[in-house]
């Protein structure tokens, strides 16, 4: 029987996943993602860490197997925009600064004042952000200057595993795309990008489509992993977009809503839209997995996580008892909720992270209105969770307006869908049909379904994703619910606005301030 090999290098754990052709899982291994900080907000991945980490899960997999030879391709995904600089002789010279490691800021700032937003993105795609891998070249020449003389290739995460398992020099579009260097028109580095940051294509490797086989596993790599030598590699992508894949979200006009502590909508593109509206909106528009498609990505920063931050601040009678009697803290607090849309008059504007797309402001911050001495956590909480719905309306609203067309399909994963109430709500808010797959691991999935289309065990996305089909939970909105979140939802958009421009005050005020006590 043929198997196929998923890598996920993800923020918090480094997984190894093996399924069979019809993507039922054979072994599963996971590590933790060992995360360095040698000042309070900057994070950094040591490389051999990384390498030592994932080689130890793959071993862990392949030990569950009779013969490692069934393993018959790999692939890896991984996180964006982190990597790393190696000599001349392919040694590390400085680890992978994280993605969401803020000290690129300053450097973000200067490309945009200095080269453009827009002229940077309508070649790659990408709003420019601190964590992206263009900006952190920069820091680095100008922070670790023999760091960046000396460095003569740069390889990012997934790019890294590949050349331990490999020796190959490989990258995949999509991570490529993560860049802030790749042409999205072109589908090769942009050497006009690359210029004007003071370097040149050969510090990156050759760019391929998602599943292609790369390289085959040396002697060396088998010794490390336990795999056969000359398993066939090949490229994955970036985590979203290889779990997108898995959960059947390829063809044009599909749109995956993915909420984790962050969320992000991902609709499918049959081609690049580079325009300055969807710039000014801060979306995202890159290369997917899927050959021939690109994807819209909107944001926002915090989601599932605005519910982790209100029930560690505010709800420590609740984490007590969950402690005490073995029940979830997430069940407890969810109990208390008055379920009747509009949180018994209480509305959160989610914005505690900076405003999202489409009004994208990163000075703008959160508000909670309405609020009386009459309301308690049942309220905040669904509160919370109703701001990500009106939010995901929000973006899907201006995605058929910018596309001008439906949207045809709304899947669903990630936390959110196994809180019952939460997706009903999603449903409800947006008037929307949401399919929600039976899915684990699907970042693994993914990668091995990538693996499979490069080795030849599926023809293509259409027939992986066919192949290993899952059922699928289908969630309608309730009329009467729909239409009292409609009559609820302008309020809502007036309520972004006016904290919108209350917040900014803020800012301002407390910016002089802090001018006035450093001397200026």
């Amino acid at each position: 029987m043929d198997y196929l090999l998923g890598l996920d290098l993800g923020t918090t754990h480094l997984k190894a996943v093996v399924f069979d052709a019809a993507g039922r899982q054979i072994a599963t291994a996971r590590r933790s993602t060992p995360t360095h900080h040698p000042r309070p907000e900057w994070a950094v991945y040591e490389p051999e860490e990384i390498w030592q980490g994932i080689a130890g899960a793959i071993r862990e997999v392949v030990s569950a197997l009779n013969d490692p030879v069934a393993i018959r391709a790999l692939a890896v995904a991984s996180m964006g925009e982190a990597g790393v600089p190696l000599d001349a002789h392919d040694q590390p010279l400085y680890p992978a600064i994280a993605w969401f490691d803020p000290r690129t800021e300053p450097q973000s700032r200067w490309w945009i004042d200095n080269v453009g937003l827009y002229e940077t993105y309508r070649i790659t795609g990408q709003t420019v952000d601190p964590y992206l891998t263009l900006v952190k070249l920069l820091w680095l020449r100008e922070h670790e200057r023999t760091v960046f003389k000396q460095m003569r290739r740069w390889l990012c995460m997934e790019d890294w595993v590949l050349f331990r398992l490999t020796g190959e020099y490989a990258t995949d579009y999509t991570i490529a795309s993560r860049t802030m260097a790749f042409d999205q028109a072109r589908r090769d580095w942009s050497d006009e990008l690359l210029a004007r940051a003071g370097l040149t294509r050969a510090i990156f490797p050759r760019a391929y489509p998602s599943g292609t086989v790369i390289g085959r596993v040396s002697e060396r790599a088998a010794r490390e992993t336990g795999l056969a030598v000359g398993t066939a590699a090949a490229t994955g992508g970036h985590d979203h977009l290889v779990a997108a894949l898995a959960a059947g979200v390829y063809a044009p006009g599909t749109v995956l809503d993915s909420t984790g502590t962050a969320e992000t909508t991902l609709t499918v593109l049959d081609e690049p839209m580079l325009t300055e509206e969807l710039c000014r909106a801060h979306y995202a528009c890159y290369a997917h997995v899927a050959r021939e498609r690109y994807v819209l990505l909107s944001q926002l920063n915090t989601s599932g996580g605005l519910l982790e931050w209100f029930i560690e601040h505010f709800c420590g009678e609740d984490r007590a008892q969950a402690a005490s009697s073995g029940r979830s803290v997430y069940d407890l607090v969810m109990a208390q909720i008055p379920r009747t849309p509009g949180a018994g008059g209480v509305l959160l504007i989610p914005d505690l992270q900076g405003r999202g797309t489409p009004d994208w402001e990163p000075r703008a911050r959160g508000a909670f209105f309405g609020v009386t001495t009459g309301h308690g956590k049942g309220e905040f909480t669904q509160a919370i969770l109703e701001a990500t719905c009106y939010w995901l309306r929000e973006n899907l609203e201006f995605s058929e307006r910018v596309l001008g067309r439906p949207i045809t399909q709304l899947r669903a994963v990630g936390g959110a869908v196994k809180n019952a109430f939460w997706v009903q709500t999603k449903a409800d808010v947006t008037g929307r049909s949401i399919q929600v797959p039976d899915l684990d691991e699907a970042t693994c999935l993914g990668a091995a379904l990538l693996a499979g289309i490069g080795s030849g065990i599926y023809r293509d996305e259409i027939d992986a994703v066919n192949r290993v089909e899952r059922p699928v939970l289908h969630i309608e909105p309730d009329p009467a619910r729909a239409r009292r979140y409609d009559e609820l939802y302008p309020i809502y958009r007036d309520g972004c606005n006016a904290a919108r421009a209350t917040s900014l005050r803020i800012e301002q005020a407390f910016h002089r301030e802090r001018a006035s006590r450093n001397g200026g």
